[in-house]
């Protein structure tokens, strides 16, 4: 188990001001405050049920608080085009595109010393959209992905393995920010949408197979 803690003094952050997310300049915002935790544990239990099966299982997690310190203005994510607002950004809102809980788990097991399986599972918690320090709006929700792998030892030499990744098929978001609808956007998604959050989606269910040769 660790404990974090520390203070960025004049940091730098991207202040957006035009008509899309990339336009703005870099502005001295003062200070900002990252703490938190992280902590690990991993176990191993030989031969479990029978001699036939070894199991290993590891747990991770950590909490990271992103705090801006000191108070600056921002335009109001909740408007755009000609209509541009102002807030304010006020000590202790959560810095943008940081989730502050990421759990992640592994369980897998040896079968006749030749065939491993192994099921990851990970939680990454809600985040603030970029372009909306202020906290003002919803957060991006956070999600669950759950993968599997698994290999085959044939020789010592050559190996089978698969994997499946997100085997729910679990539709999530990584990232979100904010774009101005009332300018490229509409010749895109037409002229009714007005909702200014964009988010990049996450990895759909994949899957591969194939086999690995060492020299």
């Amino acid at each position: 188990m660790g404990y974090f803690y520390a203070i960025n003094h004049g940091d730098i952050q991207f202040i957006a001001d035009g008509d899309s997310t990339t336009e703005g300049y870099f502005k001295n915002i003062g200070q900002t405050r990252r703490f938190g935790i992280e902590t690990g544990s991993s176990i191993e239990y030989r031969s479990l049920f029978r001699t036939l099966d070894d199991w290993a299982l590891t747990v991770n997690y950590s909490y990271l608080r992103a705090q801006y310190l000191d108070s600056y203005t921002i335009h109001d994510p909740r408007v755009g085009g000609e209509d541009l607002g102002s807030v304010s950004v006020n000590p202790g809102d959560r810095m943008t595109g940081m989730p502050e809980h990421i759990f992640k788990a592994s369980l897998g097991v040896r079968l006749w010393t030749q065939w491993d399986l192994t099921l990851d599972g990970q939680y990454s918690g809600d985040q603030v959209y970029r372009g909306d320090e202020s906290n003002i709006m919803d957060r991006l929700g956070g999600y669950w992905l759950f993968n599997f792998r698994t290999k085959y030892r044939l020789t010592d030499n050559i190996e089978l393995f698969g994997k499946v990744n997100n085997i729910l098929g679990r539709k999530y978001k990584t990232f979100g920010t904010f774009a101005d609808t009332d300018t490229d956007t509409d010749e895109v998604l037409g002229d009714n949408y007005s909702n200014r959050r964009f988010v990049a989606p996450g990895t759909p269910r994949e899957a591969f197979i194939g086999i690995k040769v060492s020299y």
